[in-house]
């Protein structure tokens, strides 16, 4: 099997050294060419995921037309959501029709407040769409640590043969159809992350973090309701939802609570948000807006939208996150 992987950073390349041990034959694409000159060079991305020797079967391109020229048997994204739609532009014109695309990617696109499944298939129609989502930190993937995922979509002949070729020691991968449901919890736990982060930074105890985690689930599960005509419990209580909010939440190898520790301790926020890896920044610009067009509330990640954005004081800010109404 050929795997085409679009996104060179920690989690793409952690996934393309995973699925090489599936003997997998991986293309791994990158824009950045310090990426591709560091793995040619060191057989490492030193930029993204130091120390981790990648397989020869993984071949580092830069120009995204060669990265498809084997005709891989699937596409996976793994470039950050705010970027999803320009490479899917890209995408429309290397003839791709049919191959299925795995999409990695969370969260929401600020400008059309989009899913990333939602701005794939409104650009590559033709193309089966699939998510693949869970609790999963990069390092850990790379250090060949044990890890579940889901993958969710329409065509479940698809993804079982997808799972099939991909599980290994490494990763655990379940079906679900829940393509919307997946996302949700991705969509905002971010969001979610830096709360709990100030939490921690300002050494409120575990006490106050279980309760801003416990308060997270239930806007997740507003957001999740108002998206769904049906209620999925095992979705919400699911790897995709309920285990990336926990594992995002609870330590600082997320980015997001790492974010979130420092405003804490420091007891302002950083000045330049947009040099720091933490998608929850970004996230956090779609959430009134969000809020309004599903008529929900969503008190904890309308706060941390206020602290970063409406100069809402931190004190404040941590009154809003641990009395908001669940």
């Amino acid at each position: 099997m050929k795997v085409t992987i679009l996104g060179a950073g920690a989690f793409g390349t952690a996934l393309a050294l995973a699925l090489s041990d599936s003997n997998i034959k991986i293309t791994l694409w990158s824009r950045n060419q310090k990426v591709i000159h560091s793995i040619h060079s060191k057989q490492e991305n030193s930029i993204y995921l130091p120390n981790y020797k990648l397989s020869p079967n993984i071949n580092t391109v830069h120009e995204i037309s060669t990265a498809l020229s084997n005709n891989p048997s699937s596409i996976i994204i793994t470039v950050p959501t705010q970027e999803l739609r320009n490479l899917c532009i890209s995408l429309q014109k290397t003839h791709i029709n049919s191959i299925p695309i795995l999409i990695c990617s969370k969260g929401i696109e600020n400008t059309s407040l989009l899913l990333p499944s939602e701005i794939v298939s409104e650009i590559l129609p033709d193309n089966p769409i699939l998510i693949l989502s869970g609790p999963s930190f990069a390092q850990e993937i790379a250090q060949k640590l044990p890890c579940s995922l889901v993958l969710a979509g329409k065509n479940e002949i698809l993804a079982q043969h997808l799972i099939s070729n991909f599980c290994n020691s490494i990763l655990s991968i379940t079906y679900t159809k829940d393509l919307i449901g997946v996302q949700v919890g991705a969509a905002i736990k971010n969001v979610i992350a830096i709360a709990c982060g100030i939490i921690i930074g300002k050494q409120l105890g575990h006490n106050a973090l279980a309760t801003v985690i416990t308060r997270g689930m239930m806007e997740i599960k507003d957001l999740y309701i108002a998206t769904h005509d049906q209620f999925n419990l095992s979705t919400l209580i699911g790897f995709s939802c309920l285990g990336d909010l926990v594992l995002t939440c609870t330590t600082t190898h997320s980015r997001n609570m790492s974010f979130g520790i420092t405003i804490g301790q420091n007891n302002s926020i950083i000045n330049n948000k947009n040099t720091i890896l933490a998608e929850g920044i970004t996230t956090a610009k779609s959430i009134p807006l969000l809020s309004q067009k599903f008529n929900i509330k969503l008190p904890i990640c309308t706060t941390i939208y206020q602290l970063l954005y409406e100069n809402l004081s931190l004190d404040k800010a941590i009154e809003y996150i641990l009395h908001s109404s669940p």
